[in-house]
C-alpha cells in the first residue's frame, strides 16, 4: 500500500501562534519532531519508569527508550502504508512527555489528588468539576502547549494541531470506572484507603469526575480551521498508527524486561506465544520460532521480541492496507485532492463498508478481529505476571507513598517549594500584576504563608494544587526520591541507595 493520498494534510495545519520559518530543509512536522527532541521533558524521560525503576537495572526500558522503540515501529509501518513518516515520528517521540515518575502508578496517584478523591488529610482544596483531572496523555498536551518554553515570543513548543492530537490520542481521554467507588442502595461509598474516615464518595453520584475536565481548555488547539472557523479534531492515520505501535512496543519490552527482572519465566512466555501468536506466524517467523533453544537464554530473549514485534507489525500493516483500499473505494478517493475535500466532513466515527461489514474510520488502522482478541489476552497474561510480582508491587507501594508525601509537604508548607514554583504560582495568582519580577522571593514566600489559609484566595489555592501536580509529574524517578529525602529525611547525607 504505497499511495500517499491519505497522509496528514498540510492545508489544515494550525498552531497556537504564528511561527518562525521552517527553513529550506524542514517541513512543519519535522519542526514538531525536532522541538520535542530538544525539549527538557523529552530528556527527562530517560530517568522515568516504564515498568521497572531505571535504577534497578541498566538494561530495562525507560520512558525514553520506550518512545524511541515506538518511533521505530511506527515509522516503518507509516512508510509501508504511505503515511507521513515525519508526523508519525513526532507523535511517537512526544506521546509520553506528560508522563509521571514511577509509571502509571504515579499517574493514578496524581489523578486521585487532582480530583479531590485523595484530600491529603484535609490539606487539599475543594475543586469544581472543571478544575479536576490528571491523565498523562492530556498532560502531554499541556506540557507542550503551556509548560515548556523554547522561545520567549512563542507559547510552549507551539506544536501543530496534528501532533498535539496524536499525543492526546495515543490512549483514552477518560479514566475507566473508578475502582474505589462502591455503589450502595442509596449512594456511592469510597473505599480508598487514604479516605478511611470518609464513608461517602466525595463526588456523590457525579460520574464526570473521571472525565478530566481541567484539560478541556486545550481542545481548540487540537482542531482544524476552515475559513477561520473551528472544525473537528485534527485526526490523522499517523496518530492512529502510533496508538497501535505503542502497544506493540509494550508487548516487546514486557517480555524482555520481565525476563531480565526474573518476574516471569521463559517457559510461561513460550506457552503464551504458542497460544496467542504462533497461529498467525508466516513461514519465516515459524522457522524462527522453531529455532529457539531455551537453554541459550541470552539469544532467545531478543529473538522472542523480534518475533512478536515482527509478527504483530506485519499483521497490522497488511490488515490496515486492506482497510485503506476499501476506504478509497467507498469514498471514491482517486487523488490527494479528493481526500483534502472530504477530510473536513470525516470524523473518526464516520462509518464505511469494509469486507462486508461497517467499521468506523478509527478502526482502519487495526488488526483483524481474531488477532485483536488473542493479542488482548496475550497482553493480559503478560501484565498479570509482571504487575502482580513482588518487585513491581514493592515499587508501586513506594511510588504511591513518595508522591503523596511530596504533595502533602508542598501543601502543608508552600514556602518550602522551589524558587521556580514560587515564581510560577505568583504569576498564576496575579497575571495582571506588572511588577511581579521586582518582588523578592523571601517576600513571596512570606505572602504564601498567609495565602493558603485565606478564604479569599480560593483560586490561588487551586493554582497551587495544579502547580504541585505539574511539578511532581515532571520529576524523574531519581529526583522524586531525592526530593522526598530532602523534605523528610533527618540524615544530613542522602543517597539514592537508601531508597
Amino acid at each position: 500500500m504505497r499511495k500517499t493520498n491519505i497522509r496528514a494534510l498540510s492545508r489544515y495545519i494550525s498552531r497556537s501562534a504564528e511561527d518562525l520559518s521552517t527553513g529550506r530543509y524542514r517541513n512543519d512536522f519535522m519542526r514538531d519532531r525536532d522541538r520535542i527532541l530538544y525539549s527538557k521533558p523529552f530528556r527527562r524521560m530517560s530517568r522515568k519508569t516504564q515498568i521497572f525503576l531505571p535504577a534497578s537495572d541498566d538494561h530495562v526500558r525507560t520512558r525514553l527508550t520506550h518512545s524511541l522503540e515506538v518511533a521505530q515501529i511506527s515509522t516503518i509501518s507509516a512508510q509501508a502504508l504511505g503515511l507521513d513518516r515525519d508526523l508519525t515520528e513526532a507523535i511517537a517521540l512526544g506521546h509520553d512527555i506528560g508522563h509521571t515518575p514511577f509509571g502509571h502508578t504515579g499517574e493514578r496517584v496524581l489523578n486521585l489528588i487532582a480530583t479531590n478523591c485523595d484530600f491529603l488529610g484535609g490539606l487539599s482544596t475543594e475543586l469544581k468539576i472543571e478544575d479536576m483531572g490528571f491523565k498523562h496523555n492530556l498532560q502531554g498536551v499541556r506540557v507542550a502547549a503551556d509548560l515548556t518554553d523554547l522561545y520567549e515570543n512563542l507559547p510552549g513548543l507551539n506544536l501543530s494541531n496534528y501532533t498535539l492530537w496524536g499525543i492526546q490520542n495515543h490512549t483514552s481521554k477518560f479514566w475507566k470506572k473508578c475502582g474505589y467507588r462502591i455503589k450502595t442502595d442509596y449512594s456511592y461509598e469510597c473505599n480508598y484507603p487514604q479516605n478511611a474516615n470518609s464513608e461517602k464518595c466525595r463526588h456523590g453520584n457525579n460520574k464526570l469526575v473521571l472525565e478530566n475536565r481541567f484539560y478541556d481548555k486545550y481542545d481548540d488547539l487540537l482542531k482544524i480551521r476552515i475559513n477561520d472557523q473551528l472544525g473537528h479534531y485534527a485526526w490523522s492515520f499517523e496518530g492512529l498508527l502510533v496508538e497501535l505501535a505503542d502497544e506493540i512496543a509494550q508487548r516487546h519490552h514486557d517480555i524482555e524486561d520481565g525476563l531480565i527482572a526474573n518476574v516471569i519465566q521463559l517457559d510461561d512466555i513460550m506457552d503464551w506465544i504458542k497460544q496467542f501468536i504462533v497461529p498467525y506466524l508466516n513461514k519465516e517467523e515459524t522457522r524462527l520460532f522453531k529455532s529457539f533453544k531455551k537453554e541459550e537464554k541470552k539469544y532467545t530473549i531478543p529473538k522472542l521480541s523480534k518475533l512478536v514485534v515482527g509478527c504483530l507489525n506485519r499483521i497490522l500493516i497488511d490488515n490496515s492496507s486492506k482497510n485503506l483500499k476499501e476506504f478509497y473505494a467507498n469514498f471514491s478517493i482517486a487523488s490527494r485532492k479528493d481526500f483534502e475535500n472530504l477530510y473536513p466532513n470525516l470524523t473518526l466515527e464516520t462509518e464505511f463498508w469494509s469486507h462486508n461489514r461497517k467499521i468506523p474510520i478509527k478502526k482502519i488502522i487495526s488488526y483483524p478481529s481474531d488477532v485483536e482478541t488473542d493479542e488482548s489476552i496475550f497482553k493480559k497474561q503478560l501484565k498479570k505476571g509482571i504487575l502482580n510480582s513482588y518487585e513491581v508491587q514493592r515499587m508501586d507501594g513506594k511510588a504511591k507513598f513518595i508522591i503523596r508525601q511530596l504533595a502533602k509537604a508542598y501543601l502543608s508548607n508552600p514556602q518550602q517549594m522551589h524558587d521556580g514554583m514560587i515564581n510560577q504560582l505568583f504569576s498564576r495568582c496575579f497575571p495582571d500584576k506588572e511588577s511581579i519580577g521586582d518582588i523578592r522571593l523571601d517576600e513571596k514566600r512570606a505572602w504564601l504563608d498567609k495565602m493558603y489559609y485565606s478564604s479569599n484566595k480560593v483560586e490561588c489555592r487551586k493554582s497551587l494544587l495544579r502547580l504541585i501536580c505539574d511539578f511532581i509529574s515532571s520529576m524523574t524517578d531519581d529526583f522524586a526520591i531525592l526530593e522526598h529525602a530532602r523534605l523528610y529525611s533527618t540524615s544530613e547525607s542522602v543517597s539514592l541507595r537508601q531508597y
